[in-house]
């Protein structure tokens, strides 16, 4: 097979490269889709940056199993500090890190991402992802949020999917951070 004719996960088991996490959720419309998608340490040498992270994809679905990646697509780069918030959240959402300050009986993550902290830009482009798991409800919902465009996808999340989630995002710190044996040495 010739690399032109290679489907995507030929290519990515040719480049080792991780394949991404998807939840589609388009019942009627209602709710959107999630991807979240490995970035490995080392593997842009464009930017000053040689870290990893995990982006997290969302979009709304405009339709019966549609979804608006193309126009509506909202990124946010997870990075070390964010992934064990979200790993715990899933796993102990009633943990008292995660009571809401308005109403006590609420818990929910939420992360804060401000492209412009520190500059005169600031609060103007903030991304906002929010977890939580309603009381009586099964599903925890997954909400992504972009200020300045107004873009808005939310996710719905079983139990197991949370539990697959919260696995690679788990098995994603260490690359991340470039701790596994054949990591390059870092001559720094």
């Amino acid at each position: 097979m010739t690399e032109q004719n290679e489907s995507f996960k030929d290519r990515q088991k040719r480049t080792k490269a991780p394949l991404q996490f998807a939840l589609y959720k388009g019942a009627r419309g209602k709710f959107g889709a999630l991807r979240i998608k490995l970035k490995k340490a080392y593997q842009n040498d464009k930017r000053d940056r040689d870290d990893g992270c995990v982006f997290l994809e969302m979009a709304p679905s405009v339709g019966n199993n549609i979804y608006d990646w193309e126009n509506s697509k909202i990124i946010m780069a997870l990075g070390i500090t964010d992934i064990p918030k979200i790993i715990l959240y899933l796993r102990s959402f009633r943990h008292p890190m995660f009571k809401s300050k308005d109403d006590p009986d609420v818990f929910q993550l939420k992360l804060y991402h401000d492209k412009g902290a520190g500059t005169n830009t600031k609060g103007q482009d903030v991304t906002t992802f929010t977890l939580n798991k309603p009381d009586g409800k099964n599903n925890f919902f997954a909400t992504l949020y972009q200020k300045s465009t107004g873009k808005t996808a939310t996710v719905t999340v079983s139990p197991d999917e949370a539990i697959a989630m919260g696995i690679l995002l788990q098995a994603a710190i260490p690359l991340i951070l470039a701790w596994w044996p054949d990591a390059p040495a870092n001559d720094r």
